[in-house]
């Protein structure tokens, strides 16, 4: 994976030969499509929010907002790598999403000096009308037995108001959700805050998911090999192991990305379901017409 910022880039491969190196370079320029609309990456958190996500001890002061921005920024191009790969596969080229993005400080590579400005994913924050106690209500847990029941607002609900408040926002857009305030309770045995879901409501087209795996992901591209490397055994006193299938970290970092991003592609069908609809109502009405 290798980040290109607008315009020529030059690409430099090393080969370590003994006292000398060779060395290979590619020229690659690169032209964003900006006519495609892009996926924008949102942190919501709530009013009384200290913007954490649950770590284990080893990790302690590793799960600040700006983690959790820099996580979601390396998933989201991740999640673009893979769709480009997965198309490629399929015999349709590498085509893929694209994200939002701007002229801000970056952290995809950990080897770039502190606020090297780069052209990168945006991480929007979003403050929530809610409390944390509203968004960890058992009620709304996803994978509670409340989960299926109606009568409560649920955290769709509660992320899809808040993001209406929030320009640009209030105007079609398509955004991947991560509620940060998810917390695993252990007395319970179930991760509060947390809700795999993807739809939409008007022009808005939605995907969330909680931030209770969020400390197997990887910060930058260097730290995506350890993360899918890590052995480590998931300590449910702390962390939770979501439907018993992330006992390790790296089992932790692919449910959780691969999860996440899979709801981004339930909410894309249904808006490619309903455009489909329009087109075949359009299409009816018209031949009625003649």
């Amino acid at each position: 994976m290798v980040h290109l910022v607008p315009g020529p880039n030059t690409i430099t491969f090393v080969f370590p030969n003994g006292d000398d190196n060779s060395h290979l370079h590619f020229h690659v320029n690169y032209l964003p499509l900006l006519q495609n609309p892009p996926l924008s990456l949102v942190i919501l958190v709530g009013s009384d929010s200290p913007g954490t996500f649950d770590v284990t001890p080893e990790k302690e002061g590793q799960n600040t907002l700006a983690i959790a921005v820099q996580k979601l920024r390396m998933a989201g191009y991740m999640w673009q790598s893979f769709c480009a790969e997965q198309m490629h596969r399929n015999g349709m080229g590498r085509r893929t999403f694209r994200l939002d993005e701007a002229w801000l400080p970056d952290t995809v590579s950990s080897q770039d000096k502190p606020n090297t400005m780069r052209h990168t994913a945006r991480v929007h924050i979003i403050r929530s009308r809610h409390t944390v106690a509203e968004i960890r209500d058992i009620r709304r847990a996803q994978q509670s037995k409340y989960g299926d029941e109606e009568k409560y607002e649920s955290l769709f609900d509660y992320f899809m108001e808040d993001l209406k408040r929030y320009p640009p926002f209030d105007k079609p857009c398509t955004v991947a959700g991560l509620v940060l305030d998810s917390h695993w309770d252990v007395k319970q045995q179930v991760s509060l805050g947390h809700t795999a879901l993807g739809g939409g409501a008007g022009d808005t087209a939605l995907g969330i998911f909680g931030s209770h795996l969020l400390h197997a992901w990887p910060v930058s591209i260097e730290d995506i090999v350890p993360s899918l490397m890590n052995n480590t055994v998931t300590d449910t006193r702390y962390v939770a192991n979501d439907a018993d299938e992330s006992g390790n970290w790296w089992r932790a970092c692919n449910i959780g990305m691969g999860a996440m991003v899979q709801y981004y592609i339930h909410m894309r069908l249904q808006l490619i379901k309903k455009h489909y609809i329009y087109l075949f109502i359009f299409t009816i009405t018209i031949s009625c017409m003649k």
